[in-house]
Order: structure tokens, then sequence, then C-alpha cells
């Protein structure tokens, strides 16, 4: 789930990894107060990846936001969960986080890990 308030170039960005705009829903502030505890009208897109059931992303639009969200800050708060992306090109992610550098861009960059690492 990612909220936002610009649903429309979030849904550009998803569609350059083959997503795309699936079931979309709605909630009056009442029910969503009643399910979420945020007193808030709330709209939800759902982006679905080729004919996958599951791993699929939700954006939410709430109409009245509580707070403005992790922005650039670490995801490694309680109740978050995490997220990753797999890219066939490295280094195409890190010449384009050089170029955001030098641009002096806002990131939250984290360096890339090998999964090498890992294997035992």
């Amino acid at each position: 789930i990612i909220g936002t308030t610009d649903p429309e170039s979030l849904i550009k960005y998803w569609q350059r990894f083959g997503y795309h705009v699936g079931d979309k829903g709605k909630l009056s502030e009442a029910n969503a107060l009643q399910l979420y505890g945020v007193k808030s009208k709330l709209q939800s897109i759902r982006l679905r990846h080729q004919s996958a059931d599951h791993g699929l992303i939700r954006l939410y639009i709430w109409d009245k936001p509580t707070n403005n969200g992790l922005q650039l800050s670490p995801m490694k708060i309680i109740g978050n969960r995490w997220g990753a992306m797999l890219t066939n090109s490295i280094l195409r992610l890190e010449n384009h986080t050089e170029e955001a550098k030098e641009q002096n861009m806002p990131m939250y960059y984290i360096p890339s890990v090998r999964a090498e690492k890992f294997v035992y």
C-alpha cells in the first residue's frame, strides 16, 4: 500500500515496470473510520502486474491525510512492511542515483546489497 496525493504520477511510474490499473474502490468517511480509524474518504487503486493474483500494489488517496507519511525517511518503523524491487541493470540504477546526487535532489539512499553475501 502506497499513500499518495498524486496517483497519476505513481501510475505512470509503475507502468514502466509492467503494472497496469486494475480494480478501483472508494470508502466513505464513515466506512474508512470504521475500517482504518481515519476520518477521511478513501480512494483505492490496485495496480496489477501481468496475470499475478498476489503481491500487487495498492495506491491509497486519502481525502484528508493525517500526516505527510514517510517521505524520504527510513522504512524501519513499527507496523511498516518492507518493499523491494529487482532490476536487470544495477549499473543503470547506480547511474540514476549518482545523477540525482549531483543535482542535489532529495533522496534516501541505501547502497546495493549483493545476494551472494547471504548464500551459505
